[in-house]
């Protein structure tokens, strides 16, 4: 019996065979399904808030991640429009991060956030206007990716959120760019299991006395999702 986790996805296999469902065309774990999820309320919490113009009241995740919404008050249509498009352009941002991209499981996400853009089309916003706010969805996730992934992990451990937890997750994660301007200090930047490993192999490809030198700011790119 095929999982009946989510709408059909589009497909070109042959004539005849079951739709996908969004979980079966993603093909991942069921704690990765449920981070998947959470990373998408998480987009649409932390677009809106980015707004000014919105307040979370509840983000909330079940199960594995089968049922889950998130309940925002937005003052003005822009954040609106703002916070429909944060939750799939984050899932296709963690897609590709975690290196599971792929254009059957980029048409999964699609399918996933069909309710976004139904919800999109009833606004009656312009071409224009849903194109801009979704060009700003984009400069807002980018600018609170990091606030995008804390609340996400919080939201995966622990099912619920309230508004004034994620506002305060949001308010207290640094932005993109002042983190990425801050310096590292002598007493951060524990190495991950396979940062060490990758030194270690590059340490006993080097002669004697030419060991690694780490880098003296941290990687830009997020470290992956390990799933328990």
């Amino acid at each position: 019996m095929p999982d009946e986790r989510g709408p059909a996805v589009p497909t070109t296999g042959p004539r005849g065979q079951e739709p996908l469902t969004v979980f079966t065309a993603l093909d991942v774990p069921e704690p990765v399904y449920r981070r998947f999820t959470a990373v998408h309320e998480s987009g649409h919490a932390v677009a809106a808030l980015a707004t000014g113009q919105a307040r979370v009241l509840e983000c909330a995740v079940d199960g594995e991640g089968e049922r889950a919404y998130t309940d925002v008050h937005g003052d003005s249509q822009q954040a609106l429009l703002v916070l429909l498009h944060g939750g799939h352009l984050a899932q296709q941002r963690w897609l590709r991060e975690q290196h599971l991209w792929t254009a059957l499981r980029s048409s999964a996400v699609r399918a996933a956030a069909s309710h976004d853009f139904d919800a999109l089309a009833a606004t009656g916003a312009t071409p224009g206007e849903v194109r801009q706010a979704f060009d700003q969805a984009e400069e807002f996730l980018d600018r609170h990716w990091t606030a995008v992934m804390t609340v996400a992990e919080r939201l995966d451990q622990q099912g619920r959120l309230t508004g004034a937890e994620v506002q305060t997750l949001f308010t207290g994660t640094p932005t993109n760019a002042a983190v990425a301007a801050r310096p590292l200090t002598l007493d951060e930047g524990h190495p991950t299991r396979l940062e060490a490993l990758a030194t270690a192999r590059e340490n006993r490809a080097r002669p004697r006395g030419t060991a690694h030198q780490p880098p003296l700011t941290p990687p830009a790119a997020p470290r992956p999702f390990l799933a328990p």
